[in-house]
C-alpha cells in the first residue's frame, strides 16, 4: 500500500481542527480579563473567552467550563452538569451539585 502524504495530512487536519480550535481558545482564557463575583459570600473570579469560562472559586481549584445551550444569558457547565455557572448581564448564579448561590458582579 502506498502512503498518502497529501490526503492523509488534509484528513488529519480536518479531524483535528475542532480540538486545535478548542485548545487555542483555552490558551486565550489566560489572557482574557478577570471578572469578580460575590456568590453569597463566596468570592469567584471568571475569565470568559469564546465558548469557555475559567472559574476560580475561593475554596477550590481552578475550573474550566464549556458553554451550554441556554434560553437566556450564557450558561457554562461541566460534562455531567454538577457544576454550572450562569451569567445574565452582571447577575449570575453558581450551582455546585444541589447547592445554588446567586452572584453579583463586583467590577
Amino acid at each position: 500500500m502506498r502512503p498518502c502524504p497529501v490526503l492523509c495530512t488534509v484528513t488529519a487536519a480536518l479531524l483535528l481542527s475542532p480540538a486545535l480550535s478548542a485548545a487555542g481558545e483555552l490558551m486565550d482564557l489566560k489572557q482574557a480579563p478577570v471578572y469578580r463575583y460575590d456568590c453569597q459570600g463566596t468570592p469567584v473570579r471568571a475569565r470568559f473567552h469564546g465558548d469557555w469560562v475559567a472559574l476560580r472559586v475561593s475554596d477550590g481549584a481552578p475550573l474550566t467550563l464549556a458553554r451550554r445551550r441556554a434560553a437566556s444569558g450564557a450558561r457554562y457547565a461541566n460534562v455531567d452538569g454538577t457544576l454550572v455557572f450562569w451569567d445574565r448581564g452582571g447577575r449570575a448564579s453558581l450551582q455546585r451539585g444541589t447547592e445554588r448561590s446567586e452572584c453579583t458582579r463586583l467590577d
